[in-house]
């Protein structure tokens, strides 16, 4: 990522700024107009909104005279948000530049949407990510198993964890895949995608041939 910006915008009179990479911009400058644009004239103002726009939540905050857009901590605790909107940022055009890649119409999931996953594959380097269902109740409807996995584990061999979880792991590209449609099973070998099948089992891309 280049060098950390600020990127202001105008909602109904008051500027509203995001600190991002300088690549980022117009990224920014658009989650801040589409996101907060439709709260313009809000009682008793705009700080301490939230909204959620894309993989991500965002609030607004007053912080050195400025009403600065936060990300939720991703690093250490999701339930404080901090003044820079880089990481959600880097996500959720990592997960759009995917489905427009594939010719698919994303399906939603958030950063605090639960992730089912076999313990044993949390730490493991060959895995994949099934999604069974559509997200809903704070279920994301994604499985997270273990590559070489023979059998299905059992309910005390599960775990489960909010989507952002994995920044925290180490497995960050993993959530490049969150807003593939239900069915859809992708396929790591630590950071690197090894390959997407959709929900008919057909394979719709791998490294080397692209999209399928």
């Amino acid at each position: 990522m280049g060098r950390s910006i600020e990127v202001s915008a105008g909602i109904g009179g008051t500027t509203v700024v995001a600190r991002c990479a300088s690549e980022q911009a117009l990224e920014a400058r658009t989650m801040i107009e589409r996101g907060f644009g439709p709260l313009a004239g809000r009682k008793p103002g705009l700080e301490g909104a939230v909204v959620v726009f894309g993989w991500a939540a965002y609030r607004l905050e007053r912080r050195e005279g400025q009403l600065l857009v936060c990300e939720p901590d991703f690093d250490e605790d999701p339930r404080r948000f901090r003044p820079d909107v880089t990481a959600s940022l880097r996500v959720v055009a990592r997960q759009v530049g995917l489905v427009k890649m594939l010719g698919i119409k994303p399906e939603g999931c958030r950063f605090d949407d639960k992730i089912v996953a076999d313990r044993a594959a949390l730490h493991a380097p060959a895995v994949y990510l099934h999604r069974t269902g559509t997200a809903k109740g704070g279920d994301s409807g994604w499985y997270m198993g273990r590559a070489e996995a023979k059998e299905k584990p059992s309910p005390e061999e599960l775990a489960g964890f909010m989507s952002c979880g994995l920044v925290r792991l180490g497995r960050e590209r993993l959530l490049d895949v969150l807003a593939l449609p239900v069915g859809y099973i992708a396929r790591f070998d630590g950071d690197t995608l090894l390959g997407i099948a959709d929900a008919r089992s057909r394979e719709v891309y791998s490294p080397k041939r692209g999209r399928g």
